[in-house]
C-alpha cells in the first residue's frame, strides 16, 4: 500500500495517493511500526505540499519528525531542515493571503489565515511573528468596531513583548491601548496605558516620546476639565 501510494504520489496522482497512503498508515499503527508510520505520515505531508496547502502539510511533516526523534530514527536530521523551510515558506504565504484579504477589506477571510498563522508561528516559538499576528487581529477587531476584542488581542500581545522585553513594542501596544480606552470615552484607563507607554519611551531614547508627551499633557488637562 505505502509503494502503490509512492508510485501514484510521484506521478501526482495525488488523489488517488492519499487513501493508499492513510490505509498504509492504519496498518502501520496497529502492528507498532513506528518507523513506517513516520515515513507514510512524512509523505502524506510531501503530497499536501505539492498540493500547496502548506498548513496541512506543515502538520503532517512535524508529526513525523517528532516520531522520527522519539524512535532515534535519522531521517529526523533531514527532515528538521526540509521543516524549517516548509515553516518559513508557510508563514510567508499566509502573510501575504492575510494582506491580500485586507486590501479587500474581506476581514473574515483575514481572520481564517491569522488563526493558521498564529498557530504555527505558537508551534515553532516564533514570538516575534505571533506578537505581529496578535497585532493583525488587534487591527481586524478595530476596524469592525469591536475595541473589547482588539484590546484583548493587544493585551496578549503586551504581555508577549513584556515576556520577551521587546520594550520599544511594548511602549507602542501600550499606547495603542491608551487610544482604543480614550475613544470609548474612558480617559482614566487611557492615561495609565499612555503614560505608561511614554514612560518606557524616554527610558529607552524613543523619539515617540515628544509627540506621547504632548498628547498625555492634552489628555490630562481633559480629565481635569471633566
Amino acid at each position: 500500500l505505502y509503494m502503490a501510494g509512492y508510485e501514484l504520489y510521484r506521478i501526482a496522482r495525488y488523489a488517488e495517493a492519499l487513501p493508499l497512503y492513510e490505509q498504509s498508515l492504519a496498518i502501520s499503527k496497529e502492528i507498532g511500526n513506528r518507523t513506517r508510520e513516520a515515513t507514510t505520515i512524512w509523505y502524506i505531508g510531501l503530497l499536501y505540499k505539492d498540493q500547496g496547502d502548506l498548513t496541512e502539510a506543515e502538520q503532517y511533516m512535524s508529526r513525523a519528525m517528532e516520531i522520527a526523534q522519539e524512535i532515534g530514527d535519522s531521517s529526523s536530521e533531514g527532515w528538521r531542515e526540509e521543516l524549517g523551510l516548509l515553516r518559513a515558506g508557510a508563514g510567508t504565504s499566509l502573510n501575504n493571503l492575510v494582506k491580500k484579504a485586507y486590501a479587500k477589506g474581506e476581514y473574515a477571510t483575514a481572520l481564517k489565515y491569522l488563526e493558521q498563522l498564529l498557530t504555527l508561528y505558537q508551534k515553532i516559538g516564533d514570538w516575534v511573528g505571533e506578537g505581529t499576528t496578535l497585532n493583525y487581529f488587534a487591527a481586524t477587531a478595530y476596524a469592525e468596531g469591536e475595541y473589547a476584542t482588539a484590546r484583548n488581542y493587544l493585551e496578549q500581545n503586551l504581555k508577549l513583548m513584556r515576556k520577551i522585553k521587546a520594550r520599544a513594542e511594548e511602549a507602542a501596544i501600550s499606547w495603542n491601548i491608551g487610544l482604543i480606552y480614550k475613544e470609548q470615552g474612558d480617559l482614566t484607563k487611557a492615561e495609565q496605558y499612555i503614560s505608561r507607554a511614554v514612560q518606557i519611551a524616554e527610558e529607552i531614547g524613543d523619539s515617540s516620546s515628544e509627540g506621547w508627551r504632548k498628547d498625555l499633557e492634552k489628555l490630562r488637562v481633559e480629565i481635569k476639565s471633566q
